[in-house]
């Protein structure tokens, strides 16, 4: 028989009764790592799409147009939607498929399109949500993972300790 033994910080045995429906707390730790692995993907993430988007500043521009939808986008989201979109530099004619969105393109619309001057075929989205929205929702998670972090490190410093 087993009767609870040692207690403390890390789960087991101690009374604690983490994951098992008996209402003890998570420890300090516990959201700190995921918090900070969660902070460590967003910084490489927005970094890279950061650096792709200031690259793309200086490609040439064309007007496209949507000549097909791709869906579902990915099978996690059925309901995304990604755009085949052409595009003509110097007489020859190119395409590219766009990132997946929740919003349905419409086939005959007209897509800002960037691309490179030294490789035509080579296309992005010239649009502001396919420049900049993952580079800014990465930021701001760093931010609110970083205000977490500060939250458990605060709440921990100024807990009361326990009495046995």
């Amino acid at each position: 028989m087993c009767d609870g033994g040692g207690g403390g910080d890390f789960g087991g045995w101690g009374g604690n009764n983490y994951g098992n429906g008996g209402g003890g707390k998570m420890p300090w730790w516990v959201p700190l790592i995921f918090t900070s692995c969660f902070s460590v993907i967003a910084l490489i993430v927005g970094v890279i799409t950061l650096a792709s988007s200031i690259s793309k500043q200086s490609w040439a521009e064309a007007t496209g147009t949507v000549i097909g939808i791709n869906t579902p986008c990915s099978r996690s989201v059925p309901i995304a939607y990604s755009a085949t979109v052409e595009y003509e530099v110097d007489g020859q004619i190119y395409q590219y498929s766009d990132s997946c969105s929740l919003l349905k393109p419409t086939v005959g619309n007209e897509s800002r399109v960037l691309y490179d001057p030294n490789e035509p075929s080579d296309g992005a989205s010239g649009t502001f949500v396919g420049l900049w929205l993952v580079p800014i929702i990465a930021g701001v998670s760093i931010i609110v993972c970083g205000v977490g972090i500060c939250t458990v490190q605060k709440r921990r410093k100024t807990r009361i300790p326990r009495v046995e």
